[in-house]
Order: structure tokens, then sequence, then C-alpha cells
């Protein structure tokens, strides 16, 4: 029975991996059990973020990792523990236990599988390094865009913060007598202006094209803008380089009939967000996205 190796699907946040991971998910591609609100599997979040830990940043303020295994020690380290934990019965949290049972060595499962984390932009290289033959699909979106909804997010999350101050439930836990937990006030701080959002979605791009470029045909781009211009033929592709089980044309047209492509350069309805635009039209366009 053929075996698969993961998909992985990496982009900037609020960049539509979201949406791309929801239909894959919908025609056949497995991306875990346990998930959260943005289709990204629990399990694969934690061990990116001790990832980023172990390389003295985060998600916000990302490092690429190509200096990371320059230490022997350190690669092995890092290497070993990760593959002892996709041995172990820790993964039943993204598998389940009927496919827990059923996994091969190294995860070579008997369906097409993968996760999606905008984190693995940066810690792929440690990912292919366990998963040679690992695909990658790289979504990506007008960086004004993005920028705008990392900005209006914080800003609800500090709003969320502010009302439970106000209503006496903000208020520090305490562990076993000795930890104290605070819970954040806010989602990213670098994410309170548009400047660090733009700045951040910067680093995520290069980052990204920058892996693309070495993977030839284990790599797939997909523009959010031109997705949703004409969703149809780009969601075959993706079904196609998933290697996904074929699906009826009549399908995709129903899958992607609801798509909202007036989000496509939603940037340019608002004269804030467009004069912006205009005062970083240098470094869209180095991005390949040209303005106006």
């Amino acid at each position: 029975m053929k075996r698969f190796a993961p998909i992985i699907i990496i982009g900037m946040h609020r960049s539509g991996t979201s949406m791309i991971a929801r239909m894959l998910e919908e025609l056949g591609l497995f991306l875990g059990v346990r998930k959260d609100r943005h289709n990204e599997a629990l399990l694969f979040i934690k061990l990116n973020n001790w990832l980023m830990e172990q390389n003295s940043c985060s998600w916000d303020n990302p490092r690429d990792f190509s200096t990371f295994f320059d230490n022997d020690i350190v690669h092995n380290l890092t290497v070993g523990y990760l593959r002892n934990i996709l041995q172990s019965r820790y993964m039943v949290s993204y598998l389940g236990k009927r496919l827990l049972q059923q996994r091969g060595p190294a995860m070579q499962l008997h369906l097409p599988w993968g996760w999606k984390d905008p984190r693995t932009t940066f810690t792929l290289p440690v990912w292919r390094e366990i998963f040679p033959g690992a695909r990658v699909i790289h979504v990506h979106r007008n960086g004004v865009d993005v920028a705008n909804s990392l900005k209006t997010r914080h800003e609800k999350i500090l709003e969320r913060s502010q009302r439970k101050w106000a209503e006496g439930r903000y208020r520090p836990r305490y562990r076993f007598w000795r930890e104290l937990t605070l819970r954040g006030v806010g989602d990213s701080i670098r994410c309170s202006s548009l400047e660090g959002s733009f700045s951040l979605w910067e680093e995520y791009i290069s980052e990204a094209r920058r892996h693309m470029a070495a993977m030839a045909d284990d790599g797939l781009e997909v523009c959010y803008e031109e997705f949703l211009a004409d969703p149809v033929p780009r969601l075959q592709a993706m079904v196609d380089f998933c290697r996904l089980p074929p699906v009826a044309h009549e399908k995709l047209v129903a899958m992607t009939d609801k798509v909202n492509k007036e989000r496509a350069n939603a940037f340019c309805n608002n004269s804030e967000l467009v004069a912006f635009a205009e005062s970083v039209a240098g470094r869209l366009a180095a991005q390949g996205y040209p303005f106006p």
C-alpha cells in the first residue's frame, strides 16, 4: 500500500491559508484530529513553538534557521527529539487512536496528510530533514491587507482584555501555589501598527520564497488574489499537487461558489490603507505586488 510524505502549508498569518486548508481537508487531505479554529494541528503548533524557542524567536519575531544547526550537538538533539515525538503516543492528538496504530516508520501514512501552520515558514528546514519527501504549498496575499488584518485582530484582542479588566475578570491565576500565570493582554505588540505588521509580512514572504526557490516540483505557490479571481482551476492544481483522489468538476465549483472575490485587494476601498500602500509601494513591488 502506498505511503505518503506530508503536505505542508506555509505562508503568513491572515493570508488565506485557513481557507485553502479547509478546502483541501474536505477533498481528502488529513490535517489532524485536534486543531484550533484556524485549522492548525495543535501538536505541530506546540512543536513549532518549541523549535522557535530553541532558536530564540517567536512567530511575530522570527529568525531563519540557516545557522541553527551549525552546532552538531544542537542539531542531533533537536532532530532526535522531534523524531521521538513522532514515534510516540503523543501523536494521538494529531492522528487519533485508529491512525496511531496504523502509522508506519517516520510517520509514513497510507493517506494524504500534512499540516498547516504559518510558523513552519521558518521551521521548514527542520521538517524537511525529518521528511525529505515533503511537499510544500505557499499561500501569499498582498501585504497591506495582511497588515490591516493583523492590526485589526490585535485591536480586538485588546478590547476584550480591557473589557475583562473592567469587569474584574482579568486576574492572575496560581498553579500549585507557586507558579504565577498571567494571560496575555494582546496578540502581538508588533502588530499594533500597520508598519509593524507589514514588516512582519515581508519577513515571512521573503523566507517562504527562499525555500520555494529550492523546492522545484515539490513546491507550489498559491496567490490569494489569483485564487479568488478564478478558484476552480487553482483548487484542481492543488488537488493534483497533493495527490488527492480525483474530484468531480462540479464539486470543485460547488466548493468555491461562496468564495468572496471582493476580499482580493480589499485595502483599495479604504483611503488610509491606500495611502499606506503608496508609502510602501517599492517594498510591495519587491515582493511581487506592484502598486498601483
